[in-house]
């Protein structure tokens, strides 16, 4: 599949998703928003190859929120609009290991915001 292509399906994944899905790990619903999807296709930052992974594979984010228990990690900046939370859950989904950020901004609602592949899983021998 192309790039368009793969960009046009994931879109229509994301878009199709419930506007809030469980997030284990946060014991709470967390949204699914513009902001995500725009972090991911449209930072400057990324390379082609970068945006084609996540496209390919943005089923397997909410896979991963839906059944980790623990975040991997929390931190937070301060910025203008007030301070910014980041949770990172990280797991293995279909033999990819992969981190999604669950952002907030001050006291908004929790949101999705990006997906980052860490490779491949080892293979039992």
């Amino acid at each position: 599949m192309d790039f368009k292509e793969m960009l046009q399906r994931a879109k229509k994944l994301y878009f199709d998703w419930p506007e809030e899905i469980p997030c284990k790990a946060l014991k709470q619903n967390i949204r699914i928003t513009r902001s995500g999807w725009d972090h991911l296709v449209n930072d400057r930052r990324r390379t082609r190859d970068q945006i084609y992974f996540r496209a390919k594979h943005l089923a397997l984010a909410r896979k991963l929120i839906e059944c980790v228990n623990i975040p991997q990690d929390i931190s937070y900046e301060d910025r203008n609009q007030g301070r910014i939370y980041y949770w990172i859950l990280q797991g293995v989904i279909e033999s990819k290991i992969i981190e999604v950020v669950i952002r907030q901004i001050g006291n908004q609602p929790k949101h999705f915001f990006s997906l980052v592949y860490k490779g491949g899983a080892p293979r039992k021998k």
